[in-house]
């Protein structure tokens, strides 16, 4: 307990605690930078880690997609692409059909791709928004267009991520430090300028 609180207290009101066994003796803390949102795995047949109930990935590649990828047509040709890049494991986050969820647990029980799927936990116009701060957090870019525009370029990277049924968190994550501290600024103007009352963006949902 002890040492939670000194963790939280150094990380501020701004970070995360996560709890993880240990295969060593004792209990220590590392401070890394990460992020966390509360949305889990689309579905469990996705997930490699049945003991912990999780998908636990290292060295990860992030595709990250705002619109609705509801077709096999659609899916395919961006696993495909995948794995004839030699990309091994794979996180979606974004909306996956069920038609193209199916392709996606054939291909991991096959052992061609380790991949998870995560929806993103925010609807309308401030899904985009969230879904842009993950791409600047792991120096991934948001797809917006056809899937069939995918290229592997577009994808993201983090050292590690962990997928549990409620949640994701992403760390050590691959994007620029000076793209993520402007884009914490932007937020941070953002937020100061809804609390205003005067300012019209202080009705936005």
């Amino acid at each position: 307990g002890e040492l939670i609180a000194e963790t939280i207290e150094t990380v501020g009101v701004d970070g995360g605690v996560t709890v993880e066994d240990y295969p060593g003796i004792g209990i220590h803390n590392e401070i890394v930078d990460g992020f966390y949102f509360k949305r889990g795995f689309k579905d469990v047949r996705l997930i490699n880690d049945y003991s912990g109930l999780r998908a636990s990935y290292t060295n990860v590649a992030i595709f990250l997609v705002d619109n609705r990828i509801s077709t096999v047509a659609e899916i395919a040709p961006i696993m495909e692409t995948c794995i004839g890049n030699n990309i091994k494991q794979l996180v979606i986050i974004g909306e996956v059909s069920d038609d193209a969820l199916s392709v996606l647990i054939l291909s991991k029980a096959k052992g061609v791709i380790d991949v998870t799927v995560v929806d993103p936990p925010v609807f309308g116009g401030g899904r985009t928004l969230f879904l842009e701060d993950i791409a600047v957090l792991t120096g991934g870019k948001l797809l917006v267009s056809k899937p069939s525009d995918f290229d592997t370029k577009a994808l993201g990277y983090a050292e590690k991520v962990i997928i549990t049924e409620h949640s994701t968190t992403i760390i050590g994550a691959d994007g620029a430090d000076e793209d993520k501290e402007a884009r914490i600024k932007e937020i941070r103007e953002q937020l100061a300028s809804e609390k205003n009352p005067n300012s019209l963006d202080f009705i936005r949902d």
